[in-house]
Parts: C-alpha cells; structure tokens; sequence
C-alpha cells in the first residue's frame, strides 16, 4: 500500500496520466503517426521544446523564473543562420552558438543571483535585450541553405531505427543526472526550498542561481540548434511563444513554482503531451484561426486537473491499516 500510495501521490502522476490518454487517443486516431519515419518527424518539431523545458526546470527549481529562454532560442537561431550564410563551419558554428546560449543565461545569473533583481523582472527585460539583438541581426525572416551534413546528420536516425534527436535528449538527460547528484544540484534544490536556511546551512546560493541560469540558457542554446537544424531558416519571432509554452509544461511536469519540488521526467512528459496535443489538433483539421484556442482550452483544462489531482490527499483516501495490540489485556480497561 505504501509503494502505491508513494506512486499515485508522486508530483508528475497528472501529467503521466494526462500523456497516456493523449498517446492513445492519438493512435486511435492515426496509428500511421506512430511509425518510425512519423515519430522521427515528431520528435525533429519537438526536440527544441523538451530541451527548454529541461533548462526551464533548472530555474524554477532553484526558486526563479525565467521568461527569457524563447528569447535566447531567437538570437542564437540568427545567429547560427548568419553564421552559415558567412561561409563559416559547423566546427565554428555549433561551438559559438552554445557559447552564446551560455552567456545569455550569465547574463540572467549575474541579474539575479549577484544583483538579486526579481527574477520575473528581470528575464522580463533580458527578454526584450536578446530578442531585440536578434532583429537588429535578423530583421526579416529568412530562409537559408546550411551545411548539408549537419542537416543530415540531425535528422538521420541510428540503424535506421532511433532518431538521432532521441540521443540528443537522452545526453541531456544524463548530464543533468549527474549534475543532481553532486553538490551544485542538491544546492538548486535546497535553494528552491528555502534560500536563507540553504545560505545558513552553507550553500553558495549566488553560485547556484548562476549555475541554473546558465544550464537555462545552454539548454536553450541546445533547442535553437535543434530548431535551426529542422527548420532550416532564421527569424527573430521564433521564440515568441516559447518561453510561455515551455513553462506550462514544467509547470504541468510537477514542478512547483515556488521551487525545489520537481523533476525533469515530469517536464519532458508535459513537453511531450503539449506536442502531442498540437499533432491532435492538426490532425482534426481544426481552423488555423481557431487552433490558438483550442490550444488554450486543452492547456487550461489540463493545468486544472493537475491542480486538483496534487490536492487530494491519498493518505486519507488510502489510510494505512492500523495494527491492533492483541496482548493478554492489552486492549481492555481496568
């Protein structure tokens, strides 16, 4: 009972829930979606938003927020087209377009963690400088032809079989495993819990919310390539809506708000059901006028029975059977 009740209560059960039924109603209704070369596609549209979902976890874990990571998507996108168009190498460009994401999440780190600006506020106005740099770069739109190998190369598949995105999101996975094991993640997660009892306690919570804005910004840095890569184009409103999606998913994942409760499992499956969400809606053939809506409706609804499925408590809908003292005279008044 207890490894039940630890099962159903755990923090990413509404979204597990919320992604089986999503899957299934999405195979009942196009099982052809689910074949290798379908879910290869699938997973090339979608790489960019479970790598910011991952980033995103970074943040609100250690008790911030950051509205900034569709932002950084953008001017490391034009950045990379740029680069390409120059003539420059993928030796060059890949290198350069992480450093970027890096620094844009410094730049937040330093904000916040030195300057201890509100971290609302802040990626709020980080948000308008890189996205602001990316149509100075970038005013319009463009279309561009990369270097044929690294497009091939990211939308192959191993054997055939795997999609190289999959590898993409399992390395990230593994990274941000290993990081939670050492100190610095357990210090995001003492952070987001409390920051004046982690500072008392001996955490550097200035290091720490250095090092989750600029995981933040890497992993955006990671999604902008995946986004380039499948996309094959540069424009500055990329991310317009990134940022606001990738946190509904975390959010819908399990991951608090207030921080240090959450993980990226829980993120990676609310990405997940939001893509799977869109294949549903565009497989309906629902109006493009109308597809914002629906959107909206199936993210609002989704949130709530989130909401309410974390309230109840399953301690006293499954309570634990209390053993009863059957000793000579153990249970009887005097």
């Amino acid at each position: 009972m207890k490894t039940f009740k630890k099962i159903i209560s755990w923090e990413s059960m509404p979204v597990t829930l919320l992604l089986i039924i999503i899957i299934l109603v999405n195979y009942s209704l196009s099982p052809r979606s689910f074949r290798p070369a379908a879910l290869n596609h699938f997973f090339l549209n979608n790489t960019a938003g479970i790598a910011l979902a991952i980033g995103l976890t970074a943040a609100l874990l250690s008790g911030g927020i950051d509205l900034s990571a569709g932002a950084i998507v953008a001017l490391v996108d034009v950045v990379i087209v740029t680069l390409f168009d120059k003539g420059y190498p993928v030796s060059i460009v890949i290198p350069l377009a992480v450093l970027l994401g890096l620094g844009c999440g410094l730049i937040n780190g330093i904000a916040i963690g030195v300057f201890r600006v509100v971290p609302l506020l802040a990626t709020f106005a980080s948000s308008f400088v890189f996205n602001g740099l990316a149509k100075v770069i970038m005013p319009a739109a463009v279309s561009k032809q990369f270097d044929k190998g690294f497009q091939s190369f990211y939308t192959g598949r191993i054997g055939g079989v795997i999609p190289i995105t999959c590898i993409f999101i399992l390395l990230l996975v593994i990274f941000w495993l290993i990081m939670m094991k050492r100190r610095m993640g357990i210090g995001i997660y003492a952070t987001g819990q409390n920051e004046l009892k982690a500072y008392l306690s001996g955490v550097d919570v200035v290091k720490v919310k250095l090092f989750a804005y600029t995981l933040d910004g890497f992993c955006a840095a990671l999604g902008a390539i995946a986004m380039t890569a499948s996309y094959g184009g540069g424009d500055a409103e990329v991310g317009a809506n990134l940022s606001m999606v990738a946190m509904a998913a975390v959010v819908l994942g399990g991951v608090a708000m207030e921080g240090g409760q959450g993980n990226i499992f829980g993120a990676m499956m609310g990405a997940l059901f939001l893509a799977f969400t869109t294949n549903l809606i565009v497989f309906l053939k629902v109006p493009a006028t109308v597809q914002p809506l629906a959107k909206g409706l199936v993210y609002l609804l989704s949130l709530v029975f989130a909401t309410l499925v974390k309230r109840i408590d399953f301690n006293k809908l499954f309570p634990d059977k209390v053993a009863v003292n059957s000793s000579s005279g153990g249970g009887q008044n005097e």
